[in-house]
């Protein structure tokens, strides 16, 4: 048989005596393995290659976790919007009108745990009635504290924020004769409905106070 490789055909004296080869001894850096021979190299190799895939995945796992831990903890230091936020948009004067009578509601921001608001009526030139309101946050709570002279041994009644969902602000205050809560709802930008219910003398009764803003031009 011819040899494929040169064209010839190897000569009938040419004795082919196999060549042995030793493969030294030695260490394969960064695996910690000692190469001793093909055979167990090989075997060492093969398995050292799932311990590293493993290596790899629980570091990339600790890197993860790692990274997620710290943009939760910077979310967790920014600024949460305080409870009085949610009734900022109360900020501006209010007025009511009827053939009868006037009235206007004005709330001013006074600092960041605290508003500040003037209600009163006319009717003609007469002032029936006259209110001062404090909106105050104590800690996590809301207080609304209307102040009317002559009422209520001239002392100040605390109705606490009970809801602030949306446009809508409910504070109550079970201990209260009348009212027991009280209410505003944002209908528009420039409209809300405030409202004061509860029972009084045994019967539900609720009074209800449309309110538009008043530009800025009055």
């Amino acid at each position: 048989m011819r040899n494929k490789l040169f064209g010839r055909a190897p000569s009938a004296d040419a004795t082919h005596t196999p060549v042995k080869k030793k493969i030294s001894s030695g260490t394969a850096y960064g695996s910690g393995l000692t190469l001793q021979g093909p055979s167990q190299n090989l075997g060492a190799l093969s398995a050292a290659v799932p311990h590293a895939d493993t290596s790899l995945r629980n570091q990339f796992a600790v890197i993860l976790s790692l990274t997620l831990l710290l943009a939760f903890s910077a979310c967790s230091e920014l600024k949460s919007p305080s409870a009085i936020e949610q009734a900022h948009w109360l900020e501006g004067q209010w007025e009511h009108r009827s053939p009868d009578e006037y009235s206007v509601e004005i709330w001013k921001r006074m600092n960041d745990t605290l508003m500040q608001a003037e209600n009163f009526m006319l009717a003609g030139k007469d002032t029936m009635f006259r209110e001062s309101i404090l909106l105050q946050q104590i800690g996590k709570d809301v207080f609304y504290c209307p102040h009317v002279s002559n009422q209520n041994h001239d002392s100040i009644i605390r109705f606490k924020l009970i809801m602030a969902q949306g446009d809508s602000l409910v504070f109550e205050n079970p201990q209260h004769d009348f009212p027991q809560r009280i209410c505003y709802v944002r209908v528009t930008k420039d409209s809300l409905l405030a409202s004061i219910s509860g029972k009084d003398q045994g019967q539900e009764r609720r009074i209800e106070f449309p309110m538009k803003k008043a530009s800025q031009g009055n």
